[in-house]
This record gives C-alpha cells, sequence and structure tokens, in this order.
C-alpha cells in the first residue's frame, strides 16, 4: 500500500512540476523584455536574433541562456531573496560586494601601477612647472578600506 501511494505521489509532483515549468516558460515569452536592470545599474540581455553562424559557434545557445537569466519572470524578487538568505547565514561578500548593516559597498578594484605613475608624474611637473605654489597630495580612504580598518566588514 505504502509503494502505491509514494508513486501516485511522486506522479503528481511530477505533474506539478511539469506545469509550473511550463507556465514559467510561457509567461517568460509573452512578457515583453526589460531594457535596463534598476536593481543591477546594468543593461539587460534582450531576445537573441538566430542566424545560422551563430548556431554553430555556440554563441545563440549562450545568448539565449543569458536571455532566459536576465529577464526570468519575478528575476528581481528572487534576486532579493536569494539575497536575504546569504544574510540570514552570515555572508558577508556576495560577487566583490560587501554585506554591511549600513547596506552594500562594492570592493575596489587593484590599482593600476601604470596610470598610478602617470599621475605622479603629472603631479610632480604641475610643482616643476609653478615652483611659487604649494602643492600637496592627498590619499582619502573609500568605504571598503575605513570598514575593514574598523573590522566592519
Amino acid at each position: 500500500m505504502k509503494h502505491k501511494y509514494s508513486s501516485i505521489m511522486a506522479s503528481s509532483l511530477a505533474k506539478v512540476v511539469s506545469v509550473a515549468a511550463i507556465a514559467t516558460m510561457t509567461v517568460n515569452i509573452i512578457i515583453p523584455d526589460h531594457k535596463q536592470s534598476e536593481t543591477e545599474n546594468r543593461p539587460l540581455q534582450t531576445f537573441p536574433s538566430w542566424n545560422t553562424e551563430h548556431v554553430l559557434s555556440g554563441q545563440y545557445t549562450k545568448d539565449l541562456n543569458t536571455w532566459f537569466s536576465d529577464q526570468f519572470v519575478c528575476r528581481d524578487q528572487n534576486i532579493h531573496i536569494k539575497y536575504l538568505i546569504q544574510k540570514t547565514f552570515g555572508v558577508k561578500e556576495i560577487q566583490d560586494v560587501f554585506l554591511t548593516k549600513q547596506g552594500l559597498i562594492e570592493k575596489t578594484g587593484k590599482p593600476n601601477k601604470e596610470q598610478l605613475e602617470r599621475n605622479l608624474n603629472a603631479i610632480n611637473a604641475f610643482k616643476q612647472n609653478y615652483p611659487e605654489l604649494n602643492v600637496g597630495f592627498v590619499t582619502a580612504p573609500n568605504a571598503v578600506s575605513i570598514k575593514k580598518a574598523h573590522q566592519i566588514i
């Protein structure tokens, strides 16, 4: 008797999941694409155009996958729920963004040494060209540096 009940439950669950998947795909196709994510401040993938070259190279499949990820129904709500779950479990950093009690702080990249050298040369050249001026330099820390120094992150 237990086996019969289990197979009925498994069959019912498979039907419910199948109907939900088909309904989600249908809604995703019907709803017009969003052009911009205000939450992430970036453009979203539009439905890829089909051509033989992209299909054969595999680019069409990659673009279709990105489109589906970007245009998924209730995408922002799902991202928010995932964020809340990660924060609940004590995750401090998600994809180079620090989660703090005050909000989200983006991790800064490593300094470009070539650009730093150009900037220092420009400051020194300015000082040499205008010796009568008192030239100074201040490096201001960003929020990540301050919070790390105070062990908030």
